[in-house]
């Protein structure tokens, strides 16, 4: 799968020079996405662009743990808050919650391309209905890494094509973020001040760890591993506090 979109040190590159685009990045308020979407809102804001308007779409679902919701809701405010209170003259984020409720089924039987499904659900239940533009564009924050990364491709299919048939509008699926490792992202988060912005429990309430909060963990100790081998970039003061957060993670997990 070929990315038309790359991000490299913050700078989002591959948009059409001669058509006029709307953004709509994928927000859960998590590492990735936020990432994804400051760079998103820093670009629309240069002065040469054809950007017409940023859209941060929050999927919420009964599917998902309902303190996973709510911890989301209030980082996913915050940040987009924090990023339109910038300058006035700005073009501001639009935030769009999708909310998603399924009729009473089983759930024992979880695969693990649901969050995917669910996803993918919410893309084209509201991006054909986003005009203004010549092209709407999806981006995600997922990674090749990431345990569903194999899914991309056909993630990618189903948004481009199901539109097609009945909206003149083209759209994009783009992963501008998906050559990177989890190490590229947390270093990135604490070097821009970005950390305390970004959540990634997915069961905030429960005693147990989380397989996000696992990754993450990881994600800080392949960090402070290719810190010390000199393949990252942190200053001192900047790997301490990675390693106080790996710490604390790990302290919790004793505990």
């Amino acid at each position: 799968m070929n990315n038309r979109l790359i991000f490299k040190d913050g700078i989002i590159s591959g948009l059409p020079e001669d058509k006029t685009v709307n953004l709509i990045v994928l927000y859960s308020g998590g590492f990735d996405s936020t990432i994804l979407l400051k760079s998103v809102f820093e670009m629309a804001n240069c002065d040469d662009n054809n950007i017409i308007t940023v859209y941060a779409l929050n999927v919420q679902s009964d599917f998902l743990c309902k303190d996973k919701i709510k911890l989301e809701k209030k980082y996913v405010r915050r940040f987009i808050n924090h990023l339109n209170k910038k300058k006035s003259n700005f073009k501001k984020i639009k935030l769009i919650e999708f909310k998603q409720s399924l009729f009473d089924v089983e759930s024992t039987n979880y695969v693990e391309n649901a969050y995917d499904m669910i996803f993918i659900n919410a893309i084209n239940s509201v991006v054909p209905f986003i005009g203004g533009a010549d092209i709407n564009i999806v981006l995600g924050g997922a990674l090749d890494s990431d345990s569903r990364g194999c899914h991309l491709p056909y993630y990618k299919e189903e948004v481009e094509n199901f539109v097609k048939p009945f909206n003149s509008i083209e759209t994009w699926m783009e992963f501008p973020l998906r050559q990177l490792k989890k190490a590229d992202i947390l270093a990135y988060a604490i070097r821009n001040k970005l950390y305390k912005y970004c959540t990634c429990c997915e069961n905030p309430n429960s005693d147990t760890i989380c397989n996000s909060c696992k990754g993450h963990a990881l994600g800080l100790f392949d960090l402070l591993f290719e810190y010390k081998l000199g393949n990252i970039n942190l200053t001192e003061k900047d790997a301490n506090f990675a390693e106080s957060e790996l710490t604390r993670i790990l302290d919790g997990i004793d505990d």
